[in-house]
């Protein structure tokens, strides 16, 4: 299980999340070990921006308030290009059931747009790693067959929060604070 309370950051590019992704799980390089408070302003501001335009795309109430509550997830995976521009991110929290991916975005270009897509196709076979998927992103992970989790186990997982499950044993309907029912399906490989 993981268990670790240490904020990490990995600059990567494009290319490497075609390698293998085993290191999301640990605390070896590309991650650095950093003081959240020591990141700085610009960077914060380009990972919010990104949130915000493509989380409006989906739905205007997607919008975390402020920025500093992006520091809810302890793991910052910056895709960045051969200039160091930020291509796109994924924003992960450590739980008791391993490492659940949270915030994704793009810079909305192509090659921000494959990377984002060529490491969620990718990473959801790694024990440990999951996440709940919606909207765009279920037909992406779901098209690369990833694991599926059982809406049983997802309640295990999402015990604070009440979940409908389907009829098939998968999806499920769980209220989201502010924008009210969605249709939700867990993938990957938590730890039970």
């Amino acid at each position: 299980m993981a268990s670790d309370n240490l904020f990490l950051v990995a600059r990567v590019s494009a290319d490497a999340l075609l390698k293998n992704l085993e290191w999301v799980t640990s605390t070896r390089a590309p991650y650095k070990a950093v003081d959240p408070i020591d990141i700085d302003d610009e960077l914060l501001d380009s990972v919010f921006d990104m949130y915000r335009t493509t989380y409006s795309a989906i739905d205007e109430r997607f919008n975390i308030p402020y920025k500093q509550a992006l520091f809810e997830y302890n793991r910052w995976l910056l895709i960045e290009d051969d200039n160091g521009n930020l291509l796109g991110f994924v924003l992960i929290k450590t739980t008791p059931f391993g490492f659940k991916i949270g915030l994704t975005a793009s810079d909305r270009s192509d090659s921000g747009k494959k990377a984002v897509r060529d490491f969620h196709e990718r990473v959801f076979f790694i024990k440990g790693v999951y996440a709940e998927v919606s909207e765009s992103m279920k037909h992406i992970v779901l098209k690369a067959k990833v694991p599926k989790v059982t809406a049983v186990d997802a309640r295990k997982i999402l015990a604070d929060k009440k979940l409908k499950a389907h009829k098939d044993g998968y999806y499920y309907i769980r209220s989201i604070t502010g924008i009210g029912e969605r249709v939700k399906i867990m993938v990957g490989k938590p730890e039970l």
